[in-house]
């Protein structure tokens, strides 16, 4: 090998790798949106706190509205391919039950999982705006209702 060769690939620059979607979440996060169980909807505020690395991601939060408050926690890993896995900690309200295995498409925003735990059937969003805020929202389905929530975050 020539030596200007040589030079040229030990000090050629190296691309630094883009950060995951993962990356660009963590952080603490707090907005408001709504919440609904079939009735009237009411205002929802959140907070979230978002740790972990480029592969896998740990969520904290409480979300409270006139109906009362609930904290949470969610992990989040990446899956095989583009594919994301989430498993829910519950929530702190009474009948709040883990749901594990929600899976779904990650993209470079963010993800969509969904996933059936006996007759609740759950999707978890987590998007990454353009203007950089966080979108969480849920939609829980059981025999005797359904809920969905709507938050847009904003990172503190």
């Amino acid at each position: 090998m020539k030596p200007f060769l040589l030079l040229t690939l030990l000090f050629a620059p190296v691309p630094a790798f883009a950060d995951t979607v993962f990356d660009r979440m963590i952080g603490t996060w707090r907005g408001s949106g709504s919440y609904s169980e079939g009735g009237p909807t009411v205002d929802l505020r959140c907070r979230i706190t978002i740790s972990g690395t480029s592969d896998a991601i740990d969520l904290a939060g409480r979300c409270a509205s006139s109906l009362g408050g609930d904290d949470f926690t969610m992990g989040v890993e990446r899956g095989p391919g583009s594919t994301a896995r989430v498993d829910t900690g519950g929530g702190s309200r009474a009948g709040d039950s883990s749901i594990t295995g929600l899976s779904g498409p990650l993209g470079s925003n963010g993800l969509v999982v969904k996933g059936t735990a006996g007759s609740e059937e759950t999707t978890v969003q987590l998007l990454l705006n353009d203007d950089g805020s966080l979108v969480f929202a849920t939609r829980e389905v059981t025999p005797a209702k359904t809920s969905v929530s709507y938050v847009t975050l904003l990172r503190q």
